[in-house]
């Protein structure tokens, strides 16, 4: 009986195909990648004119509410108060004394 080694030509049609869908997978993935970065040619002056936005008077700009300025430190008083009246209430409910 005659043994089968499993070297020789089918090896060498594998490997020759194997670098074959090599080269094509780094191909498209060199091709893919570009385009999803969107870097597959210069923006040209008259494209980069219609992809700016003119936002002076746009709506999204306003603000939501009339928040002042300094934002949280406005509140810190009132915010304060209320949580000192909310432990006192917490110690009288439970019996014990303000420190």
């Amino acid at each position: 009986m005659r043994r089968q080694g499993g070297g020789g030509f089918g090896f060498l049609l594998l490997v020759i195909v194997a670098l074959i869908v090599f080269l094509l997978t780094a191909k498209s993935w060199k091709n893919a990648g570009a385009a999803a970065v969107g870097v597959t040619k210069p923006m040209t002056p008259e494209a980069q004119a219609k992809a700016d936005l003119d936002v002076s008077n746009s709506t999204l700009t306003q603000p939501v509410s009339n928040i002042p300025s300094n934002g949280i430190n406005s509140r810190l008083t009132d915010m304060k108060a209320k949580t000192d009246a909310h432990i006192k209430a917490v110690q009288d409910a439970s019996g014990q004394t303000a420190q």
